[in-house]
């Protein structure tokens, strides 16, 4: 499977980052995955993180860790997402500083 476009998508009291594959299927639900709901995307996903290689941009892991409520949840999300290959957008350093 390949992943050809990557995007979030923006609610009133949350946010979703997925990816779509070549045929336009959703490929991957970064929230469900951590919420540990199991979706077919979350499933895809928990496949594809033992399997193929993964990219996430800099700026999707920075929408994705301040979901986080707690520091120890947080701590291991950040651990898994940035042991993925990293797309600089706006850099890393700047993607995991706390908001003031």
């Amino acid at each position: 499977m390949s992943i050809i476009t990557v995007g979030i998508d923006l609610a009133k009291n949350g946010f979703a980052v997925h990816g779509v594959d070549e045929d336009g299927e959703a490929a991957l639900v970064w929230i469900d995955y951590f919420l540990g709901t199991q979706t077919t995307e979350a499933k895809k996903l928990d496949c594809l993180l033992s399997s193929e290689p993964i990219a996430i941009g800099d700026l999707i892991l920075t929408e994705v860790l301040q979901g986080f409520g707690s520091e120890r949840n947080f701590n291991e999300a950040k651990r898994l997402l940035t042991s993925l290959l990293m797309v600089e957008l706006g850099g890393q350093d700047v993607a995991i500083q706390p908001v003031p």
